[in-house]
């Protein structure tokens, strides 16, 4: 995920994973950086199935809006 946002992360904040009981796995990173002169919050979801299928999902707001 750093490496999608290389040069404009400046910290990673948080960084958890979990496993349902369903097998699914789901990574959550927020990193905090900047863009164009702008301060911005990023949220990166990975998901991975039981059966090994993969989704990424990223989120970007001004840290006002979270």
């Amino acid at each position: 995920m750093r490496r999608s946002l290389a040069g404009q992360v400046e910290r990673t904040d948080e960084a958890t994973a979990a496993t349902g009981p369903d097998g699914v796995q789901v990574v959550r990173v927020a990193s905090t950086g900047s863009a164009g002169g702008r301060t911005f919050v990023w949220i990166h979801y990975a998901v991975t199935g039981a059966d090994g299928r993969r989704l990424n999902v990223a989120f970007t707001l001004e840290p006002a809006m979270q």
